[in-house]
């Protein structure tokens, strides 16, 4: 792989990331747009991440202890994140990340009881693509484009916080909350994808510190 190749791939790497970022962000906040409410005799079979906890019975210190318990997770997967992605590398960390997230959005979707409820909060233990993102961006940017590189990441992020609470609120608006968690599953699977086609299983041969030229 000549200079202008290795150019070429790394501005299209970095634009994989761009876009995964800005999908995931998106797909995460499909879940903010679905506004809290009091469930009633027509609304009961509409289940939405903040009512749902009171279809199942649960008062308002059961759900801090569900938003505790995810915090808490995503706390102890951090670091464990972190180990696996240097040791199996940032393509297979971004899928393990996506894998989580889709565990996540398929386990609230299909969610009948309270256990099913609290578990999707363990299925984020992985959930950290953001960081493998940026960590993929630090790797293949050169040290001149790398500060850019990585704000737009954190752009990327902030457009699709705006872009997900607008296009959520519309498929909870039309076709009820269920499906709002459901099309996160379905586009985390579209993320899936990307990684496996755009980005290299090891990131660390095209960095400004490679001893010698990546492979094709």
């Amino acid at each position: 792989m000549d200079q202008q190749q290795l150019q070429q791939f790394r501005k299209h790497c970095i634009r994989s990331c761009h876009i995964s970022a800005f999908i995931n962000s998106m797909l995460f906040f499909f879940q903010m747009s679905v506004p809290p409410r009091t469930v009633t005799a027509e609304s009961a079979d509409r289940p939405g991440l903040q009512f749902l906890s009171k279809e199942f019975g649960m008062d308002a210190m059961q759900f801090g202890y569900f938003q505790t318990l995810g915090a808490a997770v995503m706390f102890i997967g951090s670091p464990i994140f972190g180990r696996f992605a240097d040791t199996f590398g940032a393509r297979y960390a971004v899928i393990a990340a996506n894998i989580s997230a889709l565990t996540y959005y398929l386990t609230l979707a299909f969610a009948t009881n309270i256990y099913m409820f609290f578990f999707s909060q363990v299925t984020l233990c992985f959930a950290h693509s953001l960081p493998a993102f940026q960590m993929i961006v630090s790797d293949v940017s050169e040290a001149k484009e790398r500060p850019e590189a990585l704000g737009k990441v954190g752009m990327c992020f902030g457009f699709g916080m705006m872009a997900g609470s607008i296009i959520g609120g519309w498929i909870q608006s039309n076709y009820g909350e269920r499906y709002t968690v459901l099309a996160s599953a379905i586009g985390t699977i579209i993320n899936l994808i990307i990684a496996a086609m755009s980005i290299p299983k090891n990131t660390k041969m095209y960095s400004d510190n490679a001893k010698s030229n990546p492979p094709k």
